[in-house]
């Protein structure tokens, strides 16, 4: 007797003509499927657009998209990617190597024995930078089923202090110095004073101080406030610190449009309309350009200094001044305090040492 299978609760010969697999039967045998063995679950989608990835990272700060787009151009052109399915050969091996190129140069490859006083070709905390940004890329692919797995999760990053801030930050005096370079008599200088202005008094990222329209500035129980939206849209109102406010004001009665709550606060002179004639935000490398430029005029050492140092500038006077940590945390939009921390001033009050306390 030939051997019996149960299907359905019946009884049937496999073998026999008149009793093939029913539907009902196959619909069983489809839903004992697996996961493992789900074609849908197990084939590998279409690679999608580098495009979509950006896009995504530019809704969340325009700043880290402009790092991610450079850090995967630099990535393409190493590795002569042509087409989105060459990431797919891209494996754990590639990305060491790739880590020592950043940090080396062409010079060494895996395995070489790499002499501790060779000079770094960029700092640690840039190598960490462009492997989180490609890294980034690699996950969302493998996040869209594009690709099995992401090749520099096992890769060990440079260490980098996160702890000390990197930005150069302003003496009183170099502070006093820098907001007295632009001349008080003319269009431009007006305009150039209440950015430097609220750039340190106010503590904004350059993208939030791009980005401020006539109607970020309002009135709130009698103080004036500025509307910021920060990274990842995340939204916080501050003070608009009273010099930053004349300065403003003084540079609005010139230019004459702060008429309409939707232009933009500040105005760039070149190229300053759109191909429909509405007024343009300035770029983050025009406010770049303009801090560096008067920097540079008051005779600040610029090592270190970028925009990103009047932040750091306010943030360490304010705390030296009595801010307390967490107040200055929501003033500078930090989700995390320990972000904040690395503002905290760097040189204590000996008088307050410990050794002056003690008493036997």
């Amino acid at each position: 007797m030939s051997p019996k299978k149960i299907i359905a609760g019946a009884d049937q010969d496999p073998k026999s003509p008149e009793n093939k697999p029913t539907e009902a039967a196959e619909a069983l045998k489809q839903a004992n499927i697996g996961p493992l063995d789900d074609e849908s679950l197990t084939t590998l989608a279409e690679m999608p657009s580098e495009d979509i990835w950006l896009a995504n990272a530019r809704s969340k700060s325009v700043h880290t998209a402009r790092y991610y787009q450079t850090d995967l151009e630099q990535f393409k052109k190493y590795f002569k990617i042509k087409s989105p399915t060459n990431y797919r050969n891209i494996t754990s091996k590639h990305v060491v190597q790739y880590r020592i190129y950043l940090q080396y140069g062409p010079k060494f490859k895996i395995g070489d024995a790499i002499p501790e006083n060779t000079p770094l070709r960029a700092s640690n905390g840039a190598v960490a930078r462009k492997l989180s940004s490609v890294s980034s890329l690699f996950t969302f692919f493998c996040e869209q089923g594009a690709m099995r797995s992401n090749p520099f999760k096992v890769i060990k990053r440079p260490k980098v202090n996160n702890k000390v801030g990197k930005s150069k930050r302003l003496s009183d005096a170099e502070a006093r110095k820098l907001l007295a370079q632009p001349p008080a008599d003319t269009f431009v200088g007006k305009r150039d004073k209440a950015i430097l202005d609220t750039l340190l008094h106010c503590g904004l990222r350059r993208q939030e101080l791009c980005n401020l329209k006539v109607k970020s500035i309002y009135i709130d129980d009698g103080v004036p406030k500025f509307r910021i939206y920060g990274k990842g849209q995340k939204e916080r109102a501050i003070p608009v610190a009273i010099s930053s406010l004349r300065a403003i004001n003084d540079y609005l009665k010139t230019s004459g449009h702060g008429t309409n709550p939707e232009n933009p606060l500040f105005l760039p002179l070149a190229q300053y309309k759109d191909k429909e004639g509405n007024l343009k935000h300035f770029t983050g490398d025009g406010i770049y350009n303009i801090v560096m430029d008067y920097a540079a005029k008051a005779g600040i050492d610029l090592t270190d200094f970028h925009p990103h140092s009047c932040r750091a500038t306010g943030a360490t006077n304010a705390i030296e001044n009595g801010a307390t940590l967490q107040d200055v945390q929501f003033w500078l939009g930090h989700a995390d305090i320990s972000t904040t921390r690395i503002y905290l001033p760097s040189k204590t009050d000996d008088a307050k040492s410990p050794s002056f306390k003690i008493s036997y």
